[in-house]
């Protein structure tokens, strides 16, 4: 059976040495569940900085990245990230996105800051991060079929008619 609600990995009240702090420890990156963040949702994207900049400080990541969504209605979204890292907050470009499916965003969020970031650094990870969820969203399913390809043509400045 498929459990379609993700649970928390650790409760954030009980940290301190704890085998879930060695873990956060290690990781390289944090990409916080929104859940985590859910009594920040009316905070502004410079202020979503200041928590990523605090959380890197505090674990000792070495990037910290957190999406943006603002819901301007159930089908029209503008998505945006922020990250920290090395000293530097950086802003991802800014998408309006028409919903198709709003499955799988955060995950291909994810999938494209960690490849952007281990191939191009930080910056090129939130930029291809931010396409690739952008396109996730124009897919139905649970499964981003876009590519590479397409998400740098997003970042170019095209649309999200894809040429499959």
């Amino acid at each position: 059976m498929y459990n379609h609600t993700k649970q928390p990995l650790f409760a954030w009240e009980c940290l301190e040495d704890s085998p879930s702090l060695r873990t956060i420890r290690q990781a390289l990156a944090m990409i916080p569940d929104g859940k985590l963040l859910e009594s920040f949702r009316a905070i502004s994207s410079e202020t979503y900085a200041v928590v990523a900049r605090k959380l890197s400080e505090r674990f000792g990541f070495s990037a910290v990245a957190i999406t943006l969504r603002e819901d301007i209605s159930v089908w029209r979204n503008t998505w945006v990230a922020v990250a920290y890292a090395d000293g530097h907050v950086y802003e991802g470009p800014r998408f309006e996105v028409e919903i198709v499916d709003r499955v799988d965003g955060g995950d291909s969020f994810s999938a494209g800051f960690l490849y952007g970031m281990l191939t191009e650094g930080v910056e090129y990870g939130l930029r291809f991060g931010n396409a690739f969820s952008v396109l996730a969203h124009s897919i139905p399913g649970d499964f981003n079929y876009g590519t590479k390809e397409e998400a740098e043509a997003l970042l170019k400045g095209g649309n999200l008619r894809i040429r499959r």
